[in-house]
């Protein structure tokens, strides 16, 4: 599948699906995060994020977008702290997508966060 069939469906079927409650999440000036499709091997990762294993939204809680934000990499990090309204955190499959969402603009992707992984003790 190509990127961008494959962020298109990510859009339909793992976003657009849960609009209300993004947006009760985002307007409070949260980080949303979206799981989508995780591999096994990466449900570790996200249940430190906060995730119940269920759940396909959930707002990620403060103590732990601050403890990420000191031991991840730069693009990542300068995006979990710039306070801007509209962040969506994408867990999906192995790695994470970091989507801005502005009303007059719609989604779209941070620059320079592509597929960034995830490993469990960046959390820790």
């Amino acid at each position: 599948m190509n990127t961008d069939a494959f962020l298109a469906r990510l859009l339909e079927e793992g976003i657009k699906p849960y609009a209300e409650k993004l947006a009760r999440i985002l307007l409070t000036g949260d980080i949303a995060v979206v799981v989508f499709e995780p591999h096994a091997s990466s449900r570790p990762a996200m249940r430190a994020l906060g995730w119940d294993g269920k759940s396909a939204v959930f707002a990620m809680p403060n103590n732990i977008r601050k403890r990420l934000a000191k031991n991840i990499d730069a693009v990542t990090s300068a995006w979990l702290t710039n306070g801007n309204v509209g962040r969506i955190f994408v867990c999906v499959h192995f790695g994470t997508l970091l989507v801005n969402f502005v009303e007059e603009l719609g989604f779209s992707i941070e620059p320079g966060s592509l597929d960034a992984p995830i490993q469990e003790q960046q959390l820790n």
